[in-house]
């Protein structure tokens, strides 16, 4: 899976692009490492018109926001109880899951924080690319290997796509990022 952030200029050609691609999961794939069981259905449309694009842009900010100040109950609270996240082909289905999910890759990597580089707003459709900027000072778990902390500094881009609700709750999120990249970073 991949994310795609284009900058048009005013007469309709591509002037800029951001891709963030999921290479793990390809490798992983070509390996048999992974087989894809079930594809899931991803649909950013139709636009639901009835949720304002200023209701979607403040839940998506405070999403941010929320995550690098590290204010959980305000974080938690973006989220409708039953949010389906799909994260990096991990899928969650309750706003306690992707919590313990979330909090867990701050366990890892605790000064952690989101830089936007792109995003983008549809009525209740969005989407933000980002650059995670952190140390890995915790203990961090992939594909069932526990690196210990290296206390290294990383750079690393990821991308959501939010679905949000008419009471700007989040109804789903995609999460997509090439965990692999994070390997150099937990390596000594």
């Amino acid at each position: 899976m991949s994310a795609e952030f284009f900058v048009m200029d005013e007469n309709g050609i591509m002037k800029d692009l951001l891709t963030i691609t999921q290479i793990d999961k390809l490798v992983a794939q070509i390996k048999g490492e992974e087989k894809i069981e079930k594809h899931q259905d991803v649909t950013l449309y139709p636009i639901d018109n009835s949720v304002p694009k200023a209701t979607t842009e403040k839940t998506t900010d405070m999403y941010v926001r929320h995550f690098n100040i590290r204010n959980w109950d305000g974080f938690k609270n973006l989220l409708a109880a039953d949010v389906n996240v799909n994260w990096n082909g991990e899928m969650l289905t309750s706003a306690d899951a992707f919590m313990e999910k979330i909090k867990s890759r701050v366990a890892s990597f605790s000064n952690i924080t989101y830089q936007l580089d792109r995003s983008v707003t549809e009525a209740n459709r969005s989407a933000i690319g980002y650059t995670m900027h952190g140390k890995h000072d915790g203990a961090f778990t992939y594909k069932n290997t526990t690196y210990q902390p290296t206390q290294k500094d990383f750079e690393i881009r990821e991308a959501i796509h939010f679905e949000v609700g008419a009471d700007g709750k989040i109804k789903s999120m995609i999460v997509i990022s090439n965990q692999d990249e994070f390997l150099p970073i937990v390596k000594k």
